[in-house]
């Protein structure tokens, strides 16, 4: 009864976060155009990702892949607008393997992610440009989990649940490759992903 009562909770606090952006957008919206400079970007990352808290318990390393866009003109610019989908497979703990009559074997998320990305001035312009970067967003996620019997019958099944969540990130960026860190949180399902992205201009106006 408690849980339900937090996921009812959480759900609120979310429906009047939106509730205020969309004020916030229908007052602005007369005023709202598009840059003179505009650019929209295509990006894929990976890198390996790691488990923390509650879900360290059952879970090991796993691994991510993800696609998305971004979106930059001279209005918002050091902010960038980003949509992303992640894909990351964590796989199950030896030792909670051999301890329980049924484990899991993996969990797989999907991910739907848009947030916003907001550059720091560079600290190396010389050589090359190095900008610092902060992003921060919400997760719309599907989680996948694997489990299998091995008392009796052998046997494998699946839990699968949707979860909504946070995630924030740091790192570098070189414009067109970008290196950092990133946590994702998700309720009881929390965990950190190195990225290597890279960044690709479709359309750029000047």
């Amino acid at each position: 009864m408690v849980e339900v009562y937090s996921v009812v909770k959480r759900i609120q606090h979310i429906l009047c976060l939106l509730f205020i952006l969309n004020s916030f957008t229908q007052a602005q919206i007369v005023d709202f155009k598009l840059g003179q400079v505009r650019g929209l970007f295509f990006e894929l990352g990976v890198g390996p990702t790691f488990s923390v808290g509650d879900f360290a318990e059952n879970h090991t390393l796993g691994t991510k892949i993800e696609t998305g866009f971004s979106y930059a003109d001279n209005n918002i610019f050091p902010l960038f607008v980003y949509g992303k989908m992640k894909y990351a497979m964590f796989q199950a703990d030896f030792v909670e393997i051999i301890n329980n009559p049924v484990y899991e074997l993996s969990t797989q998320i999907i991910s739907i992610e848009p947030g916003i990305r907001f550059y720091l001035p560079p600290f190396e312009k010389k050589v090359i440009l190095l900008m610092p970067y902060i992003d921060a967003g919400f997760d719309v996620s599907y989680f996948v989990v694997t489990n299998q019997q091995t008392k009796g019958i052998i046997a494998q099944f699946t839990n699968n649940q949707a979860k909504i969540g946070l995630h924030l990130g740091v790192g570098v960026s070189m414009f067109l490759l970008d290196t950092g860190i990133e946590y994702n949180y998700h309720h009881e399902s929390q965990y950190l992903g190195l990225n290597v992205k890279l960044r690709l201009p479709i359309f750029i106006k000047v």
